[in-house]
């Protein structure tokens, strides 16, 4: 067999793009929740980590002056993330 094409074979994964505009999430200490709706008591449904690039859904709610932001993490869970924390 060519080596070339024994290479490319062997590294070959599954390609899972997503479209964007994306928000990036910055200025966390461990990570930041993603909660079922904009609320501080809401449920946490997933927690991302400093740097990790969200979708942004286009959608905003600001509730008792807290700006969220709808997104999507790279698992595919949607919810609500606040806005301090994105960029």
């Amino acid at each position: 067999p060519n080596r070339d094409n024994y290479y490319l074979e062997s590294i070959s994964l599954p390609l899972i793009v997503q479209r964007g505009p994306f928000l990036q999430v910055i200025n966390v200490d461990d990570c930041l929740p993603i909660r079922a709706k904009p609320s501080h008591n809401s449920g946490e449904l997933a927690c991302a980590a400093e740097r990790v690039l969200l979708t942004d859904l286009d959608e905003a709610m600001e509730i008792d002056g807290t700006t969220w932001r709808r997104a999507r993490t790279p698992a595919g869970i949607e919810g609500w993330a606040e806005v301090r924390y994105l960029e």
